[in-house]
């Protein structure tokens, strides 16, 4: 939970959302750019995190919910291509 996984869907939903740089791998720029993003969503993360948990008693640290976030959303992304 300290970084995204950075695999292929949650790099292309990262790119998607990006108003900066287009992230392609883990170094200082990409890593800043996603402290930005929790820094501006902050309420929105703590928010999903603590619905998590009430439903299921579950903990996710903020970094694997930014990780599911932009997984799903690059996820969707290829989907709607393929159509």
């Amino acid at each position: 939970g300290c970084i995204p996984a950075f695999d292929r869907f949650f790099i292309d939903g990262y790119n998607i959302n990006s108003v900066g740089s287009k992230i392609k791998t883990v170094n200082s720029e990409s890593i800043n750019g996603i402290i930005s993003f929790v820094e501006e969503n902050q309420d929105e993360i703590e928010l999903v995190k603590s619905r998590i948990y009430s439903n299921g008693q579950v903990y996710y640290p903020t970094m694997k919910i930014v990780d599911m976030y932009f997984w799903q959303l690059g996820l969707i992304t290829d989907r709607n291509s393929k159509k």
